[in-house]
């Protein structure tokens, strides 16, 4: 009785079990793996056959509450350690949720299950009909004869090949030491006599093989012109009889060459006793055993590379795990934010607008130093910007500050506007900035004032 056969996938770690059956066929149940990790966190390392990564992922995003379009969240939050041949989930959720999924079935509440069925098939039958199968069993009844008959095919095939192959060896043989015994001769001789020669010795001829159309195309001409290789150059002799004998190489007219021929016709008589002997079923089983070493192989590669992956995965997330974070810089370096505002400004707006502003109102500024704490800013009533004294390497001359408002004339401004008269204070205090940021960017002929 033959072994019931059932859904089987490559690489595939779930379940699947027979849920119904019926004369029509039955019905299977996939399931992917899912495993409880603590109270609050699940594991999902497979998923059912034709569920891709992708869209389980899209799932799991749907019922997240961070998630704002989710309309009933149940899961806090998933992390996805997928590649290219595992699947990888790790769910966080409640604890209640976590009861209410047990309760309900960590398979079905996370969708991990799907079914098939084998009431449809539909295939060829032998004689080339479309016909429906109820089991497997029934395709595999009519499979096993139509296989046994190609398999007397295919020995026949391969014996006349082999037989064919044998017999030009021994020509071969017989043509090296006629050549090196002087019975036969090449050298300064027409073509079509060697032919007539080698014809009369009895070597057997083997015309090159023409390819035939097997499918003519409507409208399509067959060429039957002779080529070079037909060509008739004696009576019954074609130019391509005897190619495999006078293609040879002249290295290889030598009794070395026979002594390796010979031992070629040997092994090539081996295996033509063997296939003789052989029946089809014979060589069918022949061909499950090579079939059945190459999966052992490549099941044994397989797991070599599976756990090769396996330890780089665990041995990139331990350094993922223990790498420190990223610290501040002990003395962070001053942006021109900081330095902007570390000068305190202070200006009066009272007063009329014609009033002439002398050069003892002139901001003072200097460098800064350190990280001083700051302090208490002037009355509204004077014009004055102070910071800490700096080294005197640094300082900036005040007669040169003054000199150079004193250049702008600022009593021509007297019949101006307030907003008017605000410009040459305005490009005063920039200059002022750019003064106290000199020192950063000393020795740059940009900032030469």
């Amino acid at each position: 009785m033959m072994e019931p056969m059932h859904p089987w996938y490559r690489g595939f770690t779930g379940s699947i079990e027979k849920t119904a059956s019926k004369e029509a066929g039955s019905t299977y149940t996939i399931s992917g793996n899912i495993e409880v990790v603590n109270e609050t966190m699940l594991k999902v390392t497979e998923l059912p056959v034709r569920r891709w990564t992708q869209d389980y992922k899209e799932f799991l995003v749907s019922v997240s509450e961070g998630n704002n379009k989710a309309i009933n969240p149940f899961i806090t939050e998933f992390r996805e350690h997928s590649d290219d041949t595992t699947v990888d989930f790790k769910i966080i959720l409640s604890n209640e949720n976590m009861l209410m999924a047990k309760q309900e079935g960590l398979l079905k509440k996370f969708k991990l299950t799907t079914t098939i069925s084998t009431s449809n098939m539909h295939l060829f039958d032998p004689n080339g009909v479309i016909k429906k199968y109820d089991t497997p069993e029934q395709i595999l009844e009519e499979f096993f004869p139509l296989r046994l008959e190609f398999y007397e095919k295919r020995k026949n095939i391969l014996l006349d090949n082999l037989e064919e192959e044998l017999l030009k060896l021994e020509n071969r043989v017989r043509f090296i030491l006629g050549v090196v015994s002087g019975e036969i001769i090449v050298n300064n001789r027409k073509r079509a006599d060697l032919f007539l020669e080698l014809q009369h010795k009895g070597f057997t001829p083997f015309p090159k093989k023409t390819k035939s159309i097997e499918l003519a195309v409507a409208g399509a001409t067959h060429d039957t012109e002779d080529t070079e290789d037909n060509v008739v150059l004696a009576k019954g002799v074609r130019a391509s009889d005897y190619d495999y004998l006078l293609s040879m190489a002249i290295g290889s007219l030598t009794l070395e060459k026979v002594q390796e021929l010979c031992a070629d016709k040997d092994k090539l008589n081996q295996e033509v006793d063997d296939l003789r002997k052989a029946t089809p079923k014979s060589m069918w089983i022949k061909d499950l055993d090579a079939l059945e070493r190459e999966l052992n192989e490549q099941d044994a590669s397989d797991a070599v590379a599976e756990k090769a992956r396996k330890e780089l995965k665990s041995k990139v997330m331990n350094e993922v795990a223990t790498k420190p974070g990223r610290q501040a810089p002990k003395n962070p370096r001053k942006n021109a934010k900081n330095a902007n505002n570390a000068v305190v400004v202070t200006e009066t707006i009272g007063g009329s607008a014609s009033s002439a502003m002398e050069t003892d109102n002139v901001p003072v500024v200097m460098k800064p130093k350190g990280r001083a704490a700051s302090k208490k800013a002037p009355s509204r009533k004077e014009k004055t910007s102070t910071l800490d004294d700096g080294d005197d390497e640094d300082d900036i001359e005040l007669p040169e500050l003054r000199e150079r408002l004193a250049a702008y004339n600022l009593e021509s401004y007297s019949g101006q506007t307030a907003v008017e008269s605000s410009f040459p204070l305005i490009k005063l205090l920039s200059i002022t900035v750019i003064r106290t940021l000199l020192p950063t960017m000393r020795g740059s002929k940009l900032f030469d004032f």
